[in-house]
């Protein structure tokens, strides 16, 4: 698996992006309403106002980092770029399964981009940070599976990978690099995990975390049992246990649920009203971790 945007570039002045969105515009306008807008509130805050995706999820160079030059360091956007990459592959199947075409199968490749979508979602969620950082400077190379060799003698540079290391725009790619470390060596996707379900109606949340895993406790768990918003309409879910053709309409509320108590800061919803009742709700429960291991241990009854 190759890393674009990292290996082999050349340094040229251009005009640098600025607002990064940790949950890309296109993921987001599937949850806004007819004029591409939505409701967001701030848990911090305790606020909620109208916006779009375009002002939201997003921080100023939040993917800016450094390169060396002779002249000293240069900004680049590199991550950004890496990240739009995988946005883009993704966009055009979350697209096919927001149509809905019960004549559509996603084939291996289509999964793979989709799943790596999701993991890099995780990664990138404020929610994430520190636990990142802590990973970027405990894994070593070799056990992300890349490394840096000499072009000449084929020998691995733990040198040059310590000086890599320290370089900023690789520090903010360490995201998308953590994204693809669930799926090295991995020559197949189950795409008989893959389900997709409608809700009944069209007030799906999203938030600032959206990818609903139960605990992470190593790699796998972004390529294992996951619940993933599709839209405000649809969402998705990986799992090797049984999955009903249909599900209760509790079911999304649950979900809407664990998207807001899973979320670090922001959530969205179209509907304001519902998105108060969501409010009042998680106010209402002090043991938030407890609330949530309820929510899954009774969707694992559901999924048998």
């Amino acid at each position: 698996m190759s890393y674009p945007y990292f290996v082999d570039y050349k340094l040229r002045k251009m005009i640098q992006s600025k607002k990064h969105h940790y949950v890309p515009q296109f993921y987001l306008k599937g949850f806004t309403d007819d004029s591409g807008m939505f409701f967001i509130y701030d848990k911090e805050l305790d606020k909620i106002w109208r916006t779009n995706p375009l002002n939201s999820f997003a921080e100023n160079h939040r993917n800016t980092g450094g390169i060396p030059t002779d002249d000293g360091e240069q900004p680049s956007d590199m991550a950004e770029q890496f990240l739009a990459s995988i946005d883009g592959d993704a966009a055009k199947v979350i697209d096919l399964f927001r149509k809905y075409n019960p004549d559509y199968h996603i084939d291996q490749s289509s999964l793979l981009h989709l799943q790596i979508f999701i993991a890099t979602l995780f990664w990138r969620s404020p929610v994430n940070d520190e636990f990142r950082e802590r990973l970027m400077h405990s894994l070593s190379f070799t056990e992300m599976g890349f490394g840096v060799f000499h072009k000449d003698t084929k020998e691995r540079s733990v040198e040059m990978e310590d000086r890599l290391r320290g370089i900023g725009a690789f520090q903010k790619s360490y995201q998308a690099f953590l994204a693809f470390k669930s799926f090295l060596g991995m020559n197949k996707n189950n795409i008989g995990d893959l389900e997709i379900y409608y809700r009944e109606n069209d007030r799906g949340v999203v938030s600032d975390n959206p990818v609903l895993i139960q605990e992470f406790t190593d790699f796998n768990s972004l390529k294992g049992e996951l619940i993933f918003p599709l839209s405000a309409s649809y969402w998705m879910i990986l799992t090797k246990r049984g999955k009903p053709p249909t599900l209760p309409p509790f079911i999304s509320l649950l979900i809407d649920k664990l998207q807001f108590f899973n979320a670090k800061r922001f959530v969205a919803c179209l509907d304001q009203e519902y998105l108060e009742i969501l409010v009042q709700d998680y106010k209402g429960f002090p043991d938030k971790k407890e609330h949530m291991k309820k929510i899954y241990d009774h969707l694992t009854e559901i999924f048998i």
